[in-house]
């Protein structure tokens, strides 16, 4: 029996079959971005572009971090789609706007970020890790 591995980047493909929505929340309005700051749990933001290919990269790093971490939430952005909430996402947490991007929040506070080639399941576990979190 052969089995059928699926591709790099095919899982953000499958967005149809609901996957996206249990790896990834989509931020859309102000008022989600206020609610996840007022959260007092560890979460990660993730700022994308389905424009850039760096973005692309960094979202199969997200794919890896979400497979092995399923207990930290991950938060999404679309830069291109919702730029004033990425904007918006800037102010508040006071972090400069890249893309991509990632903001480690704990207790709805910026605790680490990281940008491009920065981003890495395994840099974000570390992150977590030294932050002495679950």
């Amino acid at each position: 029996m052969v089995r059928r591995l699926t591709p790099p980047g095919a899982l953000h493909r499958r967005a149809g079959c609901g996957f996206i929505s249990r790896m990834m929340q989509l931020l859309k309005s102000r008022r989600e971005v206020d609610d996840l700051l007022a959260s007092p749990a560890l979460a990660v933001l993730f700022k994308h572009s389905p424009r850039c290919p760096v973005s692309f990269d960094a979202h199969r790093e997200m794919e890896q971090f979400w497979l092995a971490r399923q207990d930290v939430p991950i938060y999404k952005v679309d830069v291109v789609q919702d730029r004033p909430v990425s904007q918006y996402v800037a102010e508040r947490t006071g972090t400069v706007h890249q893309s991509p991007q990632v903001i480690l929040l704990l207790g709805g506070e910026p605790v680490w970020c990281g940008s491009h080639y920065a981003i890495t399941a395994h840099e974000i576990e570390r992150e977590i890790h030294d932050l002495g979190a679950p």
